[in-house]
């Protein structure tokens, strides 16, 4: 099982969503590698969901598919990858609209309306490990 990300103030944020595909009449399952996929950060899963502020949307995601995982596999097909700048995720901002719920949810949605949704976990403050 996949780890959930955590978003934190004044950090960049990077996520693999996927897989993109579309579904035949038939059920054959085809994996969208081309195209425009764009996303936001909201506050609910919801599939009407907006972006929670306009600063929050990210208008092309980058293809991942067959791309190195880092360990030792590649991305299957359909993957794509959505990536926060630190400078838009303000700790103002962030805790004005994700502290109450300890969450966020990124959405990303392809031109034909294929949307995926990921869970992200919000902390205020990101603690050092001392080893």
């Amino acid at each position: 099982m996949a780890e959930t990300p955590i978003l934190y103030p004044l950090n960049d944020l990077s996520v693999a969503m996927g897989p993109f595909e579309t579904v035949t009449t038939l059920g054959v399952h085809t994996p969208i590698t081309a195209g425009t996929i764009s996303g936001f950060l909201a506050t609910t899963d919801a599939p009407d969901a907006i972006a929670a502020d306009a600063t929050l949307a990210v208008a092309n995601l980058s293809y991942i598919g067959g791309q190195p995982k880092g360990d030792g596999t590649n991305w299957a097909a359909g993957w794509w990858l959505i990536q926060f700048d630190a400078a838009v995720l303000t700790a103002a901002l962030l805790n004005t609209l994700f502290a109450a719920r300890g969450e966020a949810f990124i959405h990303a949605i392809s031109a034909g309306n294929v949307r995926v949704v990921v869970r992200v976990e919000y902390r205020a403050s990101r603690y050092s490990v001392m080893v």
